[in-house]
C-alpha cells in the first residue's frame, strides 16, 4: 500500500512538472512569430498618429550559438511602401531573460537594441524609443530548418 501511495505521489508530481508553465528559454534553435505590439494585434500601428508605420508581421529566429535575426514587415506612408526589414544580432540568455547586442559604427546613430523575457511559450521585447517603449509579444512556432 505505501509503495502504491509513492507511485501515484510520483506521478502525480510528475504530470504537474510536465504542465508547469516554464519561464526559462525554450530548446534552441527556436523560432517566434509576433502577435502583439503593446497588447495590439496585428496588423498595427507603432504610433498613434496617421503616418506611422503599420506592422503586418514579424518573426524572431535565435540559434544555439548565440545569434538572432529579427525580421519585420511594415507598411509605410512614404516610398517604397511595404518594406521587410531584417537585422542581426547577437544575445545572451541568463535567468529567463534575453539581451541582444548589436555592433553600431561609431559614427552612426543606432537604436538601442531590444531586451526580453521568456513566459511560457512566448517572448516580450521591449524597444526603447523617444516617443515611448514599445512591447512585442512573440508566440513560439515550429523552426523550419533548410
Amino acid at each position: 500500500m505505501i509503495l502504491l501511495r509513492k507511485i501515484a505521489v510520483v506521478g502525480t508530481a510528475a504530470a504537474v512538472l510536465a504542465c508547469h508553465d516554464s519561464a526559462g528559454p525554450p530548446g534552441l534553435p527556436a523560432g517566434y512569430m509576433l502577435t502583439t505590439i503593446n497588447g495590439r494585434a496585428l496588423p498595427t500601428s507603432l504610433a498613434q498618429f496617421p503616418e506611422s508605420p503599420v506592422v503586418n508581421w514579424g518573426s524572431l529566429q535565435l540559434d544555439a550559438a548565440g545569434t538572432a535575426v529579427i525580421t519585420e514587415n511594415r507598411l509605410t506612408m512614404i516610398a517604397p511602401g511595404n518594406v521587410t526589414y531584417t537585422t542581426n544580432y547577437t544575445y545572451t540568455i541568463r535567468d529567463g531573460r534575453i539581451v541582444f547586442h548589436f555592433d553600431c559604427p561609431p559614427t552612426a546613430i543606432c537604436s538601442s537594441p531590444p531586451v526580453g523575457i521568456f513566459s511560457g511559450s512566448h517572448l516580450f521585447l521591449t524597444y526603447e524609443g523617444a516617443d515611448g517603449d514599445l512591447l512585442y509579444d512573440y508566440e513560439l512556432a515550429p523552426v523550419v530548418e533548410s
